[in-house]
């Protein structure tokens, strides 16, 4: 099961005067049967760069708030992901886990993700996206083309649009913070990918 989340937002009164105007439990996102414990929970998006703090202009709040700014808006948006230990897939079938380890990049629902390489790992992709993420819980290994390095709580990564994945080599289900900025589309020379 997914960890849920308390989003607190402020805003102004009629006079001015900074209020908070919501205080709310963030709906848990659709997961995939095979993983339940796997996904990651939008907290806001900002649709524009720069953005707005007109209260008038709060995103809508559902089930369905995207995971990513629209490309090319200069938008941002704020996620915590869940990422359960690879060996829970020793406990799966084997026809769920050909669906849990389906390429990652699949899975983003307005293709925002590209799978160019899944053949070191299905968690490998890219974005036309700059990552400002911090480990919260567990640890992670951060996988590149070139090398790798483990993650632990309080560790912080500037992923600047590199194709990368996420794998968690440990035990306990890992959560990571990232703030998701929309970035200038990246040309890549992929020479023997």
């Amino acid at each position: 099961m997914l960890q849920q989340f308390r989003r607190v937002v402020t805003g102004h009164d009629e006079k001015g005067r900074s209020v908070f105007v919501a205080d709310e439990v963030v709906p848990l996102p659709p997961t995939m049967p095979e993983w339940p414990s796997r996904g990651a929970t939008t907290i806001w998006v900002s649709d524009r760069g720069p953005a707005s703090n007109v209260d008038s202009d709060l995103p809508p709040f559902s089930e369905s708030l995207p995971g990513f700014a629209p490309m090319g808006s200069g938008g941002v948006s704020f996620m915590v992901m869940q990422i359960p230990p690879e060996i829970e897939l020793d406990d799966m079938t084997p026809e769920q886990r050909a669906v849990a380890t389906t390429p990652v990049a699949r899975l983003f629902p307005g293709g925002e993700a590209m799978e160019i390489d899944s053949s070191k790992h299905y968690g490998m992709h890219a974005t036309d996206t700059l990552d400002i993420l911090v480990m919260l819980q567990g640890e992670l290994v951060l996988m590149l083309d070139e090398g790798e390095v483990t993650l632990k709580p309080f560790d912080t990564v500037i992923q600047r649009g590199t194709h990368h994945g996420w794998v968690n080599r440990g035990t306990e289900p890992a959560l990571i913070a990232s703030a998701v900025i929309d970035a200038a589309k990246l040309e890549r020379n992929r020479e023997n990918a």
